[in-house]
C-alpha cells in the first residue's frame, strides 16, 4: 500500500513539473523562477487591406491563421491565440517569438507586403512589472 501511494505521489509532482514548465517555470535543483527561458510573448493588431479581407474571404480565417502559425515556426516561434473581430482591428494575435528583434522582423514585414497595418505591443507579464516596481529610478519632473 505504501508503495503504491509513493507513487501517485511521484506521479503528481511528475504532472505538476509538466504543467509548471508549460506556464515557463523552470524546476530543478534551485528555486522556481517564473519566466525563465520563456519567450517573450507580443500581441500583433492586424488591420486588412481591401484586397487582404478579399483573400480572407477567399481562404478562411483558419487558413489565415495557419499561414500565421507557419511564418511563426520559420523564425522559432508559435501562436498563442489568434481572434478576429469587430471594429479598426480586423485580427488580434498573441504571440512568442524569440526576441525583439524577431518581433520588429515580423511586424516590417507584414506591414511592407501591403496586405495589413500592423500594430506590434510587446507584452509583460505580472512578475516582469514586479520587478520594475523595486527597481530604483532617479526621476525629478521637469520645473521642480
Amino acid at each position: 500500500m505504501q508503495a503504491g501511494r509513493r507513487h501517485k505521489s511521484r506521479t503528481r509532482r511528475t504532472e505538476l513539473s509538466l504543467d509548471l514548465e508549460r506556464l515557463g517555470v523552470v524546476v530543478g535543483n534551485s528555486k522556481p523562477r517564473l519566466g525563465v527561458g520563456r519567450m517573450p510573448k507580443y500581441l500583433f493588431k492586424g488591420s486588412y487591406s481591401p484586397e487582404s479581407l478579399a483573400g480572407v474571404l477567399k481562404e478562411g480565417g483558419t487558413g489565415r491563421r495557419k499561414a500565421v502559425e507557419k511564418m511563426l515556426a520559420g523564425v522559432g516561434g508559435k501562436l498563442e491565440a489568434f481572434y478576429y473581430a469587430f471594429g479598426e482591428t480586423d485580427v488580434w494575435a498573441i504571440v512568442d517569438v524569440p526576441d525583439d528583434t524577431t518581433a520588429a522582423a515580423l511586424s516590417m514585414t507584414i506591414s511592407s507586403a501591403g496586405g495589413a497595418g500592423i500594430e506590434t505591443v510587446k507584452l509583460l507579464t505580472p512578475e516582469q512589472i514586479d520587478e520594475a516596481a523595486e527597481r530604483p529610478i532617479d526621476y525629478r519632473p521637469p520645473g521642480k
